[in-house]
């Protein structure tokens, strides 16, 4: 339950579904109305929720006057609760003012807030920003993504690294083949490509694996919240692709390197 003036709606940007808000015109809503939020209203299994009423506290009667349409109060980690709003001084004082600024030279107008503020004097003169508070219920999410982004950045690293030296390894076993091939007239694009696409195919095998494994992980993760997106083949596809292009960039060269070699260096030997 929250207790409200008329500004409250205009000043949050809320919207009405359907009634109106509390009005200085009409003098009697801090006696007899209230209105509710969406989720109220679906709770209460209401088809015309408009002038029906509701004991506050189990009470006071109050009438319905309006609905306002669903927002987040609290944090993305609950789903938006039931809500009735009254400006009845019998349910408590305001306890938070709100006050939205222009956005136009802030320090001077905190200033002005603050010299007001002084007819409150067993109050502590105290302030937040909105979406700093926003900000601050999501600090765990923000500290994950820099986790995940930073492991994710030197794993792909280590993984390019290691692949680099796997191609080394793998050509310079092969590179009398690779002679031999070219010596009976191999071109350049079959010798790279033959070389490839054992790679990709080891990369697609191994992304084959783990890619169910993954979702699943994911997925999993992402049950503990109430509103998320969904894991969907998009990213599985773009991630594969972005594999793809790593590895024939990184096989490539090396196989350009052994290919373009004259066969003699690695034949003598034979």
């Amino acid at each position: 339950m929250n207790v409200v003036n008329d500004s409250y709606v205009a000043t949050l940007g809320l919207k009405m579904k359907s009634g109106r808000s509390f009005s200085k015109d009409f003098p009697s809503d801090s006696t007899q109305s209230i209105f509710v939020n969406e989720a109220f209203v679906k709770e209460a299994n209401w088809d015309d929720p408009l002038g029906k009423t509701v004991k506050v506290m189990n009470r006071d009667p109050y009438n319905v006057i309006g609905v306002v349409q669903d927002y987040h109060f609290s944090s993305l980690y609950e789903t938006v609760r039931p809500q009735i709003f009254t400006t009845s001084p019998n349910y408590g004082s305001y306890g938070t003012i709100f006050i939205r600024l222009s956005g136009k030279n802030i320090p001077k107008t905190l200033e002005y807030i603050q010299a007001k503020f002084k007819v409150f004097p067993n109050k502590p003169y105290a302030y937040d920003f909105q979406s700093t508070i926003n900000e601050k219920q999501y600090e765990k999410e923000f500290q994950m993504r820099q986790i995940i982004l930073i492991s994710a950045s030197i794993m792909i690293f280590i993984s390019c690294m290691g692949l680099f030296g796997l191609s080394i390894l793998t050509i310079e076993k092969r590179r009398k083949e690779i002679s031999i091939r070219r010596v009976l007239g191999a071109n350049l694009v079959n010798i790279v490509r033959k070389l490839t696409i054992d790679f990709v195919t080891l990369i697609t095998i191994s992304f084959i694996i783990f890619a169910p494994l993954a979702y699943l992980v994911g997925n999993n993760l992402l049950q503990s919240y109430p509103y998320r997106v969904s894991i969907s083949a998009d990213i599985f596809i773009i991630c594969f692709v972005g594999i793809f292009i790593i590895t024939c960039i990184t096989i490539s060269y090396q196989a350009i390197n052994a290919a373009l070699e004259n066969p003699i260096k690695a034949l003598k030997s034979e």
